[in-house]
Parts: C-alpha cells; sequence; structure tokens
C-alpha cells in the first residue's frame, strides 16, 4: 500500500526538507507540497492524501483551523495530520490533539521519529481497510444464505464468525466463550445471543435458497434440507472465510 502525503509549510527549506524525508520513507510518495493552510486545503480535497504533514503558524488557514476543516470532510473520509512545530506551549499542543492531529513533533526533530510515525499510521490504516473489507465480504455471505440484516441474530453471527477467525479455539466453548464475547458487545446475555442466532438461522432455511446457499457452504444445500446447528454454520462461514483472508 502506497502512503500519499501532502507537506503544508510556509518555510520553503523546511518545506522541502520535510519532503525528501518523507520520500526517503519507503512506500511513502509525496503527492502535494503547499505554502499555507489555504492551498493545503485545497490538495487534500482534490489529491485526497493519506497523510497530511504540516507547520502549525501557517498564513492563509493556520494548522488549528486546518484541522477543523479537515474534521469537516463529507463522506468520512479524512487524512491522518502529522503537525511539526516550533511552538512547545502545552495548551497548543492539546488543542491540536483534541481537534484531532496524529502527532505533534517539536522542531528540531529527529527525522526517524516522522518516518516511524508515518509507517504506524500506514500500517494502522491498512489494517482497517482489510477490517473493512472482511466484514463487507462476511456480510455479503450472510445476506446470501437469506439471513435478514434486521434481525440481531444477524449481528450476532457476524461477531460470531469473526471471533472464530481470529481465534477458532472458541468454538469448543460456545456458551461460556464465544457467546458471552458476542453477548459484551451488546450488552445482553450468552442465552440471548444462542436464541438469536438460531432464530436468524430458522429464517433462512426457511426461505432456503439451495444453490446460492451450496455455493457459499461449499456443500450440497437442497430445499427442506435439515438446518444446520448454530456451530455447524458459524464454523462453515469461518472456514470459507478464512480462504479470502
Amino acid at each position: 500500500m502506497i502512503g500519499r502525503v501532502v507537506v503544508a509549510e510556509m518555510d520553503e527549506e523546511q518545506r522541502a526538507q520535510t519532503a525528501q524525508r518523507i520520500r526517503e520513507t519507503e512506500g511513502m510518495q509525496v503527492v502535494g507540497m503547499a505554502r499555507d493552510g489555504k492551498e493545503a486545503l485545497e490538495m487534500v480535497f482534490s489529491l485526497q492524501p493519506d497523510v497530511v504533514v504540516c507547520g502549525m503558524m501557517m498564513p492563509m488557514v493556520d494548522g488549528c483551523v486546518l484541522l477543523e476543516r479537515l474534521n469537516d470532510l463529507p463522506g468520512g473520509y479524512r487524512p491522518a495530520v502529522i503537525v511539526i512545530s516550533i511552538i512547545r506551549r502545552e495548551e497548543m499542543i492539546r488543542r491540536a490533539f483534541d481537534l484531532g492531529a496524529s502527532d505533534y513533533l517539536i522542531k528540531p526533530y529527529d527525522p526517524w521519529a516522522l518516518r516511524r510515525r508515518i509507517e504506524s499510521i500506514m500500517r494502522e490504516r491498512s489494517r482497517n481497510i482489510r477490517q473493512c473489507q472482511t466484514e463487507q465480504r462476511l456480510s455479503g455471505m450472510l445476506l446470501g444464505l437469506g439471513i435478514p440484516a434486521h434481525v440481531m441474530g444477524y449481528r450476532f453471527l457476524q461477531d460470531a464468525v469473526l471471533a472464530v477467525m481470529v481465534n477458532p479455539q472458541v468454538m469448543q466453548h460456545m456458551m461460556h466463550d464465544l457467546y458471552p464475547r458476542v453477548a459484551d458487545k451488546y450488552h445482553t446475555s450468552a442465552r440471548c445471543v444462542e436464541r438469536g442466532i438460531r432464530h436468524a438461522i430458522c429464517m433462512a432455511w426457511e426461505r432456503c435458497r439451495p444453490e446460492e446457499s451450496s455455493r457459499i457452504l461449499g456443500r450440497s444445500v437442497v430445499a427442506g434440507y435439515e438446518r444446520p446447528t448454530s456451530s455447524e454454520l458459524i464454523a462453515l462461514v469461518a472456514e470459507k472465510m478464512r480462504l479470502y483472508m
């Protein structure tokens, strides 16, 4: 995954030095260099970078206003922001973090600290993307089986399968391990999780889709086929999901 970075710094020499340090970081690409916060905002809108490295004191739009504007971006998109500044005042640093800054480096800063922070941000972003893709694929499988998304059993199944994918051993103690984990998230009981999952499976098999179910589960399913147990379905779906990881 290539990390796209915009550098915003009013001092030309420092802007060039920061950009060069980022270019020396494996997998990172400087896609824009801005002289002030207003130009940085325009680059964020047009280039949609992963990370913005900016100064706090900038003409037109300063670092705090830039952070505020980035919080208002539509569609859930927001780049990570690393502030580099000579300002050491605690209230200013706290304000930057309150506005969503990922880090605040005080000049003169260690170039390796900047590189490590950007790499950490990109690793986290990559994990989030993979997690989102996994959840989307799992949702598609459950809907394909005919499990309606509006019932709580659908959500319980999602979380149960994800837990089994991470640690298959929880299948050995479903009522004392797996279901309580899911129940904690929804502030309910393990028994409620068990009933919800069974209800969702019953609804799915009442509206059985033999061809789609056979494709998803990897075994023949015919109309009127006996419903799988909760543990069978969770294990089958988790196994299929692992093939995509």
